[in-house]
């Protein structure tokens, strides 16, 4: 058995959904189970706002004047920078001819900075704010515990990026645990806890049982986040168990946004004439029909692969997130997805899906019992050994490790075989005694030049890894159909 290190440290949980548009932030005390909202100074306000544009002010030499509300005159706004971490060649189609990004991209380039470098700047100006009161108004009444603070971001954006941005930032000196989960993740972990303190049964009667699976997708300004799992219960918690990787889709409030203002420019010109013209309600409706599409094309694809890992249905699909709130977009969702129960969470708590799951998710991992390997544990292949993880290395919930695979261990089962690299995880010392097959079907054919990391992300318990992951050339790939677990004499 593993060795229990110390007792949980009981961390200030901390959760981050910095958005395309806005911002907001989260947290739970040690000894509460309660999120709370940061609260944002709003000018000429006296109450304060839960949400913070994403917003840069800028001088010409391209030092951070202000943030979020400020106003100053001369100053350069930087907004929407959060698109341009995704590299171009994904960005959507139309994406150049969007007024808000190409204003961002022009900005950022008078100013010479990369989207990392603006990234970096933001989450100093929001930690300068919201760091600061945190520890001064809680941290008194609890001894000095450092934070454990989780970040969202979009699945399938690229994590290194985000990573980079986090490390450069002033995070990196302020005793805080730093970690990023994916947005359809930190929803998920959102939904779970409404459905564990009533708020589901109470508002929707929802009925959920252990064993169950559930899709939550999350439908934000940009991108629309989905994940589909099976739900847990470890020590009281509800938890999931991923059977989808989660997805994003490029369908957000923006995206019809800039839609809407494409039928009005075409029709400015009959405005002269017949103002009745302007926006006919069938035409006003046909901009959420792409949408609509997509999001129920989502919910299906998550919906079969389900069927097909373990035999059921989903039995409710959770739509969170800002664009959640359009009636149109709501009834439509509705009509088009069948077999599966929709529901919408009330108006109040959409908006708080990321950034709640995101503070959720710390404070469980900040509550598990750290523990230490007991031995070596690896990969070996013809004499040639990766060394996973290291006797008396520390393991914790919600512990992502990444490693470097040489092409030595990659290439005898991927050449070998049917194009699926094949990985037997054992104890060094009893390499015979295999405890885990990872197989990895990469999307794109792999080279000797190529670089691959493989990356294992731990559990609730912190013993076992939960989730396997590969790294292809900065591209990540998890879940069926790309990546499997098998157990020999399981």
């Amino acid at each position: 058995m593993p060795l229990q290190l110390q007792e949980p440290q009981h961390e200030i949980a901390v959760g981050v959904d910095i958005g395309a548009m806005y911002t907001k932030v989260s947290y739970i005390l040690p000894s509460s189970e309660d999120t709370q909202s940061f609260f944002f100074r709003v000018p000429i306000s006296l109450r304060g706002s839960s949400v913070v544009p994403t917003a840069l002010l800028y001088n010409n030499q391209g030092i951070p004047l202000g943030w979020g509300y400020d106003a100053i005159p001369g100053a350069q706004q930087l907004r929407f920078f959060k698109y341009s971490l995704l590299p171009e060649d994904h960005w959507h189609p139309e994406a150049k001819q969007w007024y808000a990004l190409a204003q961002s991209v022009q900005v950022r380039t008078q100013l010479q900075k990369t989207a990392v470098d603006v990234m970096v700047d933001y989450i100093n100006q929001l930690w300068s704010v919201c760091g600061p009161y945190i520890r001064s108004s809680h941290l008194p009444r609890h001894g000095q515990q450092s934070l454990a603070l989780i970040v969202g971001f979009p699945p399938g954006w690229p994590e290194d990026a985000f990573q980079q941005a986090l490390r450069n930032s002033v995070l990196v000196n302020s005793r805080c645990e730093r970690v990023l989960i994916t947005e359809a993740d930190a929803a998920m972990e959102f939904v779970l806890s409404k459905v564990a303190d009533g708020t589901m049964r109470s508002m929707r009667n929802i009925d959920l049982k252990i064993g169950e699976n559930i899709i939550v997708a999350d439908c934000g300004s940009v991108t629309v986040d989905t994940v589909c799992g099976t739900i847990t219960s470890t020590n009281g918690d509800l938890g999931y168990h991923r059977i989808t990787d989660a997805t994003s889709e490029l369908c957000g409030a923006e995206i019809i946004t800039d839609s809407f203002i494409k039928m009005l420019r075409l029709r400015a010109g009959e405005l002269l004439t017949d103002p009745a013209v302007l926006a006919p309600y069938a035409e006003v409706c046909s901009i959420f029909h792409p949408a609509v599409k997509k999001i129920t094309s989502l919910v299906q694809d998550h919906a079969q692969v389900a069927r097909d890992q373990t035999g059921r249905s989903p039995k409710y699909v959770f739509f969170t997130g800002g664009l959640s709130r359009n009636q149109y977009l709501c009834s439509k969702l509705h009509a088009s997805i069948k077999d599966i129960s929709v529901v919408f969470l009330p108006s109040t708590l959409q908006s708080q899906a990321v950034a709640n799951g995101a503070a959720i998710r710390a404070m469980k991992n900040s509550r598990a019992l750290p523990v230490a390997a007991e031995g070596d544990f690896g990969i070996e292949v013809d004499g040639n050994v990766v060394l996973l993880v290291n006797k008396g290395e520390c393991m914790r919930a919600g512990m992502r490790k990444r490693l470097l695979l040489p092409w030595k261990v990659i290439q005898p089962s991927y050449t070998g075989g049917d194009g699926v690299v094949q990985l037997r995880i054992s104890r060094i010392e009893h390499v015979a005694q295999v405890l885990r097959i990872v197989k990895w079907r990469p999307r794109q054919p792999v080279t000797s030049d190529d670089i691959v990391h493989i990356e294992m992300f731990w559990g609730a318990n912190s013993v076992e890894v939960v989730e396997w992951a590969f790294w292809h050339n900065g591209l990540q790939q998890s879940g069926a159909p790309n990546v499997s677990e098998e157990r020999p004499g399981a």
